[in-house]
């Protein structure tokens, strides 16, 4: 959590705390979020759809997404647009309603090949959730996990249909060919990693 107190004419103060994934939060804000839930949710929203051995910040849910993405189309790399997710996967058991919370939309999963030059520039705007300066930041951007990647001249890319098709916005280019897989749907897809 970063702080920044701002007082015309003094230069802003900086604060930053960790804080723990696992920290006990507010008590009265946590019972009234469970009585909401237990009002309004349905059984089967409030049922176990799997299990996350530990909790996840968003970023490192979407590289995870990312690279399910690529195992499941046999791609060399993954990538998922981050607005398809809206919070982190939580520890331990997770319901429907937690899942649809951390992987919100629903899509296709395509393909697209380029060369290595072309995904060098496309992995100079992947995870723009760390400590990046402002002139870095591209608004909308991927999530990818690009650690272990082979030295290929080629690449097969695979990712939601949402990103590819506004590719300028994610890709920062318009010149992907990309190729839906038949049948590959990302929620049901990264449901079963879950399972």
């Amino acid at each position: 959590m970063t702080i920044v107190d701002l007082v015309a004419g003094v230069a802003p103060k900086v604060t930053q705390s960790e804080i723990a994934r696992d920290a006990e939060g507010d008590a009265e804000l946590a019972e009234l979020v469970a009585a909401a839930m237990a009002e309004h949710l349905t059984e089967e929203e409030q049922a176990s759809v799997g299990t996350m051995a530990s909790a996840m910040t968003l970023g490192e849910s979407g590289r995870y997404v990312a690279q399910k993405i690529a195992e499941a189309a046999g791609a060399d790399i993954g990538f998922i647009g981050h607005t398809s997710l809206g919070a982190g996967f939580p520890a331990s058991e997770i319901s429907l309603f937690d899942y649809n919370s951390v992987l919100r939309f629903e899509g296709k999963i395509v393909t697209a090949e380029v060369d290595a030059a072309t995904l060098e520039e496309i992995l100079d705007r992947v995870n723009q959730d760390g400590d990046l300066p402002l002139e870095a930041r591209t608004g909308d951007f991927l999530y990818a996990a690009p650690e272990g990647l082979a030295d290929k001249a080629s690449y097969i890319l695979a990712g939601n249909d949402w990103s590819f098709i506004n590719q300028k916005n994610y890709f920062g280019r318009e010149d992907l060919v990309f190729t839906e897989i038949e049948g590959l749907m990302l929620k049901p897809m990264v449901l079963e990693t879950l399972k």
